[in-house]
Formats: C-alpha cells, sequence, structure tokens
C-alpha cells in the first residue's frame, strides 16, 4: 500500500474523529442497500472517499480494492480493516494519481456519501468514468438535494455558508447529483430516489438519497 505524507488539514482531522465513531450507524441506515448494490462486485473495484473503511465489509472475497482517500489521518485504519478482511488494497491520495496509474482498467468504482464534497462534481465523474473498462460500472449511495421540499432544499441550499462545511469536510447538501450522473456521458444510468430515516438534524437535512449504476 502506498503510505500519505501529506499533512492533515484540521478540517481532516476533526472530520475523522466524527467518521470514526459512525460505523454502527453507517451499517444500521445503509446494510440493506449496499448488500444489494455490491453483490456482484468482483475484479479491480476503487473506491472513493472510503471514510474508515465502512463498505470493506460488504464486498466479495477476492477482489484487488483500491482506496481513494483524501484524508491521510484514514490511511492506517484503512489499511488495517484491509488486513482483517484479507483484503488486496492499495491507497491513493489523489484520484487523478489513480487515472494516471490504472485508466480504464476498473472493474467497478464505488461511491458512497462522498461526491457532496468532491471540489469538482462534473471532473470527479469524467474521472470515475476514466477509470472503468468498457462495461465497467460505477455503483453509487449518495445524498442529494431535495426536489419536492422547498423547506429542506432552502436549507440545504444555505448550509455551505455556514460553518457546516468547515465539520463536514467539504458537504455541499444542495448538489443535485443524479442530474449530474445523468449527464456524465455513461452509456446507461439505473438511479433510484428515496428518503433515508436517521436521528440528528444531518440525517434531517440529508434525508434525500439515490442509489444505483451507471455503465461505461
Amino acid at each position: 500500500m502506498a503510505a500519505s505524507t501529506r499533512p492533515a488539514t484540521l478540517s481532516q482531522q476533526i472530520f475523522a474523529r466524527f467518521l470514526l465513531g459512525g460505523d454502527d450507524l453507517n451499517h444500521r441506515m445503509y446494510a440493506a442497500r449496499k448488500n444489494a448494490l455490491f453483490k456482484e462486485v468482483h475484479g479491480r473495484v476503487f473506491e472513493i472517499g472510503p471514510g474508515t473503511g465502512v463498505n470493506l465489509s460488504y464486498y466479495p472475497s477476492g477482489i484487488s480494492w483500491t482506496g481513494i482517500e483524501p484524508n491521510p489521518v484514514l490511511h492506517p485504519v484503512l489499511k488495517g480493516k484491509a488486513r482483517e478482511l484479507n483484503i488486496t488494497a492499495d491507497l491513493h491520495t489523489a484520484l487523478d494519481e489513480a487515472v494516471r496509474e490504472d485508466k480504464g482498467r476498473a472493474d467497478f468504482v464505488v461511491s458512497t456519501m462522498v461526491l457532496c464534497s468532491v471540489s469538482d462534481l462534473a471532473g470527479t465523474l469524467k474521472s470515475v468514468r476514466d477509470l472503468l473498462k468498457s462495461g465497467g460500472r460505477f455503483l453509487f449511495l449518495e445524498h442529494v438535494i431535495d426536489r419536492a421540499n422547498p423547506v429542506r432544499r432552502f436549507v440545504q441550499r444555505a448550509a455551505p455558508y455556514t460553518p457546516w462545511r468547515f465539520f463536514s469536510d467539504g458537504c455541499d447538501p444542495g448538489r443535485d447529483i443524479a442530474g449530474a450522473i445523468a449527464a456524465a456521458g455513461f452509456t446507461q444510468v439505473e438511479c433510484q430516489h428515496y428518503l433515508q430515516n436517521g436521528p440528528g438534524l444531518i440525517a434531517l437535512v440529508n434525508r434525500p438519497h439515490i442509489y444505483g449504476h451507471a455503465v461505461k
């Protein structure tokens, strides 16, 4: 595994502590959909923003996994969890590093609760396509802007102008991620919208979700 030498920012340190305490809740909220979404995963799998490695236990054995995690605080956690699960693993800190080394080699690219915080959503989706081999699949599970509830939509769009983004490592809850995936040039997109229950203010703001897959 490649080691990260970049120092963590204060925001990354705070967000890492938040994530490290949230794995159990994440499993309770998303286990059923992740089991369905990841059941056919095989071969070379690239995951954007794997965080604490909360998705690793859902993958079948025998995969070759690469995590693209910009937060260096979480790299030792990911290495340890991969070892525990006997997953062949590698790590990058940036998506463009993975594209340079493995363009067109991915059977699957996975993103869960990550596209809200990338700095360039369209550019990230282009890199996802670049990583995938022809016929490869992008699997996603993301919270999105609320198109039905104007009050929640207002709060989502206002959140980035508050301390929200600092404490959430750049999360913008007002993004139309479904629209961005539909416009990203995939040959096929299957996207399900739903409202996700969960405790607390963050879950209330981020209730609208999507999950599905896109084919290169």
